[in-house]
């Protein structure tokens, strides 16, 4: 990609604010900004975590991260994330929302001030920073905490690091260990298993009989007259 072409790129993807407000674009590396951020999600896995539904984009799957956390309901949680979503489906776009709207969508999830900072200070940083990253020091993001840290590393940029404390991504974890869902360029094909062969089924040999020693058949008794009446 030429620059023009991924700051256009940028701008498709994550609306008209990539790139940050106060910086211009011309000061901007935008292969680096787009290239930090694309990610290379494992393929699907049997156990459908809500993560691998965002993980095609790096600011989806962390805000979804924010929103799940400390939820014990799934109802409530498929719901919120995935009205947030209809609503707001950029960062750019979250950050022209109403507050007060925002509020009314993640509601039920409680902790809307913690959430709501986290979700602004994520969006700011996705736009603005020019190689994205996130961790727990240098690039600690508010309410990203070890589980958001360790779900994009494992769903976001298919990598299989040190196993993390929580229960659900340990599972996950543990299935990336075993050798599954690798990222590659084109569809996995398992091996068709090879046909064991058919067991020869050995007919057995008649008896072979020496000529003159074949078995004599005796004549049985005859039958006795029947007497007439």
């Amino acid at each position: 990609l030429t620059q023009e072409q991924a700051r256009a790129e940028a701008v498709r993807r994550w609306g008209a604010h990539a790139g940050g407000k106060e910086r211009g674009a011309a000061e901007m590396d935008w292969r680096a900004f787009v290239s930090s951020r694309l990610t290379t999600p494992p393929a699907p896995s049997p156990l459908a975590m809500m993560q691998e539904r965002y993980a095609f984009d790096g600011w989806a799957l962390l805000t979804s991260c924010i929103l799940m956390s400390r939820v014990s309901s799934h109802e409530t949680k498929e719901r919120c994330i995935s009205e947030f979503f209809r609503e707001w489906p950029t960062p750019s776009a979250f950050l022209e929302a109403d507050t007060v709207r925002v509020g009314q969508v993640l509601h039920s999830l409680g902790l809307f001030p913690d959430r709501y900072a986290g979700l602004c200070d994520l969006a700011q940083t996705w736009l603005s920073l020019p190689v994205f990253a996130v961790d727990l020091r240098e690039h600690k993001i508010r309410q990203i905490g070890p589980f958001g840290v360790d779900s994009y590393g494992l769903f976001a940029r298919g990598e299989v690091g040190a196993e993390p404390k929580d229960t659900a991504l340990k599972a996950f974890w543990r299935w990336r260990k075993e050798g599954n869902g690798d990222p590659g360029p084109g569809p996995r094909i398992k091996a068709e298993p090879k046909p064991e062969p058919k067991a020869e089924v050995l007919k057995a040999e008649e008896p072979k009989t020496e000529p003159g020693t074949e078995p004599k058949i005796e004549p049985g008794p005859e039958p006795e007259p029947t007497p007439e009446s």
